[in-house]
């Protein structure tokens, strides 16, 4: 694992979905994808049908926020995510790109690639990306996304927390990242209340897999963890209020239940509309739920 690779692999793989009502999307059990539309990956509902290109473009038309999963190591989630996002960049201009896999003290150097000051040579030795999902996966795998936003002169935002402070989480509880000085406070933010119970079980069970691993351990790693979630969560909504729509690229396990970045969204901005995408390799499908607040809230 290299200095940065933040979420962990313990997927749980949920075909679910979720809406405020628990309402069922359309269905069409004979049409999938192509692989020219979706990196070869068909998108299905719970019931093994498949959703249409057309049902997809609804969904996405309809979503303020679209999260990307990716297990880390997996070509066939990254060839899903950039045609992905080529298609949401086409057809919905001004759609923002936001990745899990930057961070923002780094945004200062985002910028300066967007606007032609620097290489992508620099770029990825001054973020120190390169090997950031094995070696080398940088190039094959997620400058291809940044390259598709500058093409289409869309922002990048550089979302998650520097892992010094999920760091301190783990260390010193969420407690002690109040009192970091004024300067520091803005390259993080602090987990809001939200039902985390399933989210917290599922965490701790990865965890406790593990050799030597502690109770005590396991409640600093969570503390860790929902700085990221958090982190991610603020920054994804700051992006949507300067941008009309939002793709995040984000480990697995962030989104796979309500508590963790899903719920720190909703948290923070209720009425947004949350597309999930889980890109299953081992299947070649996705997975995918749509998270909204139930009308009258």
């Amino acid at each position: 694992m290299n200095r940065r690779q933040l979420a962990p692999h313990w997927l749980l793989l949920a075909a679910v979905i979720m809406t405020g009502a628990c309402t069922p999307a359309r269905r069409n059990a004979g049409q999938e994808y192509s692989s020219a539309e979706l990196g070869g990956v068909s998108l299905r509902q719970p019931e093994e049908a498949s959703l249409t290109w057309g049902e997809l473009r609804a969904l996405a038309g309809e979503a303020d926020v679209v999260l990307l999963g990716e297990t880390h190591d997996s070509a066939v989630d990254h060839a899903f995510q950039l045609e992905f996002l080529r298609w949401m960049m086409n057809e919905h201009p001004g759609t923002a790109l936001s990745m899990e896999q930057l961070e923002r003290n780094e945004q200062p150097i985002v910028d300066e690639y967007l606007a032609g000051k620097i290489d992508a040579a620099t770029f990825i030795e001054k973020t120190g990306s390169a090997d950031w999902a094995g070696k080398g996966s940088w190039v094959k795998w997620y400058q291809p996304l940044v390259d598709t936003a500058r093409e289409h002169g869309a922002s990048v935002v550089a979302a998650n927390s520097p892992r010094q402070y999920s760091r301190a989480a783990y260390k010193a509880g969420l407690a002690s990242l109040r009192e970091l000085p004024a300067e520091e406070q803005g390259l993080f933010a602090l987990p809001l209340l939200v039902d985390d119970t399933a989210y917290r079980a599922a965490f701790a069970k990865s965890m406790a897999d593990h050799p030597g691993i502690t109770p005590e351990m396991i409640d600093g790693m969570y503390a860790g963890q929902q700085v990221w979630d958090a982190t991610m969560a603020d920054s994804i909504v700051r992006a949507y209020q300067k941008n009309p729509k939002v793709v995040h690229t984000v480990g697995h396990f962030h989104v796979e239940m309500e508590g963790g970045l899903v719920s720190q969204i909703l948290a923070r901005e209720p009425r947004l509309v949350v597309l999930v995408l889980l890109p299953n390799a081992s299947t070649r499908r996705a997975d995918f739920k749509v998270y909204r607040t139930p009308s009258g809230v």
